[in-house]
């Protein structure tokens, strides 16, 4: 029960409160006039905040927190002081004013925030603390209110004293506010704390996908074991085969994080479903095809696969994902003596096993005196850059043809353009003075030829190559007599060390190499470039 309020300003007194069992706090303002509180042990004076309890044996006790009060029983008065209290049994007179227990401290403070997941449809939290383990109090008066006035209480608690730490099931959202108070052996309770905010943020779990859990706590930065710090709504997805500990706080640097410990949960099963079985080079190999499906018939899709095969002489190759829930595997049964199966897990979930799958028959392969794999037509671009500062860009067409079971020989041709705007000296003397080329262009062919260390599935393949060249020249002179600007038509060759790294249908290529060209035929003058290049590009078709 509380009398009046904190922002009180009647001057005239009301009736007498009758207190007949229980605790009523009374708050009035400095304004306000004194009021009685009558119990059948005694008549209590309250002109400020004072509790008045009335225990099981009717004995009054008076806590005095703020202004004056007065206790008076068997026809006498005593004056109780700020932060005393009084207590007068039923027929006997008031005891002399003892000071109220202290207000205590946290030892562990509630924290800023506390994570309340969804359970039954409604959020449910844990406000957790510690108070001081202090001799004189009996027992920690605890409250938790919506307001910070505590006229809307969520929780009302007595916690005995020493107790290591409590816990609080608050099933609100928002801000809380929480205080405490002592109280001592003879019920004399001391002031309250100033309350602390505690913000209760709710915790939804999303639907993830198949094997995973996915949490979002909105308003809050979170961390997965000891991760990185991201906003609450970006909380990654967990294995939830595994125990993880989300820790969120409302600090950006998750430096005033709480814990919520998601337990691992029971394995589900999901369904294998072979779509196909198809022969695949070498003669021996075969690329099954897969579909995993959820309980719920959901595709398992987009997931990293362990895969063993029950006979350990068949060896797995690459795994391709193919979308809603299919997956290709190249298995090289060659070994294997009877069908085999497949066991796949998601993660480090139990695994299931496929039905049997049958290795794929030998086939006779007709002697042959030539390369029994098929010939290719690649497109490439580039660009190059050599020691004479002139830069190039090219594109060609080339073909790539087998040679033995491993390597490839290619063929192509290749336009670019050079370009270079940088002085330099022609090598020519015109009036006693030197000739300087100012800037030329190049439309240069080449036609390379080289050989490849390595097939379409090698992942590195180093070749050498070779290269006729011809190329048309426009130069542009400057000499003591003035400008010009003149024509040639060169020839030569290259030879590259290069190396294709496979990337999707193609290759990225660099190659490292030296030019030589001649003149055959020049107006004014002629550059001869004689450098070392590098050359850089993608190669369509492998």
């Amino acid at each position: 029960m509380i009398l009046g309020g904190a922002e009180n300003k009647y001057s005239h007194a009301v009736p007498d409160t009758t207190l007949v069992f229980g605790t009523l706090r009374a708050r009035l303002g400095a304004a306000a006039k004194p009021q009685s509180v009558s119990t059948e042990a005694a008549k209590i004076s309250v002109a400020g905040e004072t509790q008045v309890k009335v225990d099981a044996a009717k004995t009054a006790i008076v806590s005095n927190y703020r202004g004056k009060a007065s206790v008076t029983a068997q026809k006498k008065t005593v004056a109780i002081p700020e932060n005393y209290g009084s207590k007068a049994e039923k027929g006997k007179a008031p005891t002399t004013p003892k000071p109220l227990p202290a207000v205590p401290t946290f030892v562990h403070s509630p924290p800023s925030l506390v994570l309340a997941p969804t359970i039954n449809g409604a959020p449910s939290g844990l406000l957790t603390a510690a108070l001081t383990k202090e001799a004189t109090p009996l027992v920690h008066h605890v409250q938790v209110a919506r307001d910070a006035a505590f006229t809307d209480l969520v929780a009302d608690v007595k916690v005995p004293a020493g107790t290591e730490s409590f816990a609080i099931p608050v099933a609100e959202t928002g801000d809380v506010y929480v205080r405490a108070s002592a109280i001592d052996s003879e019920g004399f309770e001391g002031a309250f704390q100033s309350p602390k905010t505690v913000s209760v943020v709710p915790v939804d779990e999303q639907k993830g996908a198949f094997g995973q859990r996915q949490v979002r706590v909105v308003g809050a930065f979170c961390s997965v074991d000891g991760g990185p710090v991201v906003p609450g709504e970006k909380v990654p997805a967990v294995d939830a085969s595994k125990k993880h500990v989300v820790r969120c706080g409302k600090a950006s640097d998750g430096s005033d994080g709480v814990p919520l410990v998601l337990e691992a949960l029971p394995a589900q099963p999901f369904r294998i479903d072979v779509l196909s079985t198809t022969s695949a080079s070498p003669a021996a190999g075969q690329w099954v095809q897969i579909k995993l499906t959820a309980p719920d018939g959901a595709p398992i899709a987009g997931r990293s696969l362990r895969i063993a095969p029950s006979d350990p002489a068949v060896r797995l190759g690459r795994v391709d994902g193919q979308g809603e829930g299919v997956y290709a595997i190249y298995a090289d049964a060659s070994a294997a003596k009877s069908p085999y199966t497949l066991a796949i897990a998601l993660g480090d979930e139990a695994p299931t096993q496929t039905g049997p799958l049958a290795p794929p028959a030998p086939k006779a392969v007709a002697a042959t005196t030539g390369p029994t794999r098929d010939s290719t037509i690649y497109g490439e671009l580039g660009v190059g850059l050599d020691t004479n500062v002139t830069a190039r860009f090219f594109g060609g067409l080339g073909y790539l043809v087998p040679v033995g079971t491993k390597n490839t020989f290619s063929a192509g041709a290749r336009i670019g353009v050079d370009a270079s705007t940088g002085s330099k000296d022609a090598g020519l003397v015109f009036n006693n003075a030197p000739v300087t080329v100012t800037a030329h262009e190049e439309l240069a062919l080449a036609f390379p030829f080289a050989l490849r260390f390595g097939d379409k599935n090698s992942a590195v393949v180093p070749y050498i190559s070779a290269a006729p060249t011809v190329a048309f020249q426009t130069s542009r002179f400057s000499s003591s007599a003035g400008a010009t600007k003149g024509n040639a038509i060169l020839a030569g060759g290259e030879g590259a060390f290069g190396v294709a790294l496979g990337a999707g249908p193609g290759t990225f290529f660099g190659e490292v190499g030296f030019r030589a060209q001649t003149d055959v035929n020049h107006e004014v003058g002629v550059i001869v470039p004689r450098a070392g290049f590098l050359t850089l590009g993608y190669r369509l078709g492998r």
